[in-house]
């Protein structure tokens, strides 16, 4: 499965835009690359983390039983 398009700076860098204004680097995302986007923020071997922010995706994933989503390996469920 492709993960949505997102910022190809280093996790460090990504980590660092987040924490110094996340309102900021959260909405340059969404004007870049749309309602879903890709981050990587905690390290290098940490899997990447997708965020929506269309808010019928968001009842979607909210609404969906977790058994409806592909998980890979790194992924955990959320119970």
């Amino acid at each position: 499965m492709k993960l949505p398009d997102g910022p190809t700076l280093p996790f460090f860098v990504q980590t660092l835009q987040l924490i110094a204004d996340p309102l900021k680097f959260l909405d340059l995302c969404t004007q870049r690359y749309g309602d879903a986007f890709t981050l990587r923020l905690l390290g290098r071997n940490s899997p990447p983390v997708v965020f929506f922010s269309h808010p019928q995706a968001i009842q979607s994933i909210f609404t969906t039983s977790s058994d409806k989503f592909e998980l890979d390996k790194k992924c955990k469920k959320l119970t």
